[in-house]
Protein backbone atom coordinates (compact mmCIF):
# COMPACT_ATOMS: atom_id res chain seq x y z
CA UNK A 1 0.00 0.00 0.00
CA UNK A 2 0.75 3.62 -0.76
CA UNK A 3 0.18 6.46 1.46
CA UNK A 4 -1.58 7.54 -1.90
CA UNK A 5 -5.52 6.51 -0.80
CA UNK A 6 -6.26 6.89 -4.59
CA UNK A 7 -3.66 5.36 -6.34
CA UNK A 8 -4.47 2.53 -3.54
CA UNK A 9 -8.46 2.40 -5.07
CA UNK A 10 -7.28 1.95 -8.16
CA UNK A 11 -5.67 -1.25 -7.63
CA UNK A 12 -8.49 -2.36 -5.79
CA UNK A 13 -10.42 -1.52 -9.06
CA UNK A 14 -8.52 -2.75 -11.65
CA UNK A 15 -8.19 -6.08 -9.34
CA UNK A 16 -11.94 -6.31 -9.41
CA UNK A 17 -12.10 -5.53 -13.00
CA UNK A 18 -9.62 -8.70 -13.90
CA UNK A 19 -12.08 -10.26 -11.53
CA UNK A 20 -14.91 -10.00 -13.48
CA UNK A 21 -13.40 -9.84 -16.88
CA UNK A 22 -10.56 -11.97 -16.84
CA UNK A 23 -9.70 -11.75 -20.35
CA UNK A 24 -9.53 -7.69 -20.02
CA UNK A 25 -6.25 -6.43 -21.89
CA UNK A 26 -3.78 -3.92 -20.34
CA UNK A 27 -4.52 -1.16 -22.58
CA UNK A 28 -7.54 -0.84 -21.15
CA UNK A 29 -6.64 -1.02 -17.51
CA UNK A 30 -4.16 1.39 -18.12
CA UNK A 31 -6.99 3.86 -18.71
CA UNK A 32 -9.16 3.75 -15.69
CA UNK A 33 -8.52 6.56 -13.27
CA UNK A 34 -10.14 7.12 -9.20
CA UNK A 35 -10.48 10.65 -8.92
CA UNK A 36 -12.05 12.89 -6.34
CA UNK A 37 -15.43 14.11 -7.22
CA UNK A 38 -16.26 17.13 -8.54
CA UNK A 39 -19.24 17.59 -5.85
CA UNK A 40 -18.78 16.46 -2.58
CA UNK A 41 -22.18 15.35 -2.22
CA UNK A 42 -21.22 12.58 -4.68
CA UNK A 43 -19.01 10.88 -2.22
CA UNK A 44 -15.01 10.85 -1.99
CA UNK A 45 -13.73 9.17 -5.01
CA UNK A 46 -15.11 8.56 -8.89
CA UNK A 47 -14.05 6.06 -11.35
CA UNK A 48 -14.49 5.33 -15.21
CA UNK A 49 -13.96 2.03 -14.80
CA UNK A 50 -17.42 1.01 -16.08
CA UNK A 51 -17.05 2.76 -19.07
CA UNK A 52 -13.49 1.25 -19.90
CA UNK A 53 -14.66 -2.02 -19.17
CA UNK A 54 -17.72 -1.23 -21.41
CA UNK A 55 -15.62 0.13 -24.35
CA UNK A 56 -13.24 -2.97 -24.07
CA UNK A 57 -16.04 -5.27 -24.09
CA UNK A 58 -17.60 -3.80 -26.64
CA UNK A 59 -14.14 -3.94 -28.91
CA UNK A 60 -14.19 -7.52 -28.45
CA UNK A 61 -17.89 -8.33 -29.37
CA UNK A 62 -19.38 -10.35 -32.37
CA UNK A 63 -21.94 -8.42 -34.15
CA UNK A 64 -25.49 -9.83 -32.58
CA UNK A 65 -27.91 -11.52 -35.30
CA UNK A 66 -30.76 -9.83 -36.86
CA UNK A 67 -34.44 -11.27 -35.56
CA UNK A 68 -35.40 -13.07 -38.65
CA UNK A 69 -32.21 -15.29 -38.28
CA UNK A 70 -32.91 -15.73 -34.41
CA UNK A 71 -33.28 -19.34 -33.56
CA UNK A 72 -37.14 -20.91 -33.68
CA UNK A 73 -38.02 -18.44 -36.87
CA UNK A 74 -37.23 -20.94 -39.25
CA UNK A 75 -39.58 -18.95 -42.29
CA UNK A 76 -36.75 -16.73 -42.40
CA UNK A 77 -39.26 -13.61 -42.03
CA UNK A 78 -39.92 -11.13 -39.83
CA UNK A 79 -40.30 -11.97 -35.99
CA UNK A 80 -43.73 -11.03 -35.04
CA UNK A 81 -42.96 -9.84 -31.35
CA UNK A 82 -46.07 -8.98 -28.58
CA UNK A 83 -45.71 -4.98 -27.82
CA UNK A 84 -44.76 -4.42 -24.01
CA UNK A 85 -47.06 -1.54 -24.16
CA UNK A 86 -50.56 -2.19 -24.45
CA UNK A 87 -53.16 1.20 -25.24
CA UNK A 88 -56.62 1.38 -24.42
Amino acid sequence: MTNNLFADMRAHVIAALHVAIPDLAADATAKVEVTPTRDPAHGDMATNAALVAAKAASATATTPRPASAQPGNESGGPVATEPKVRFR
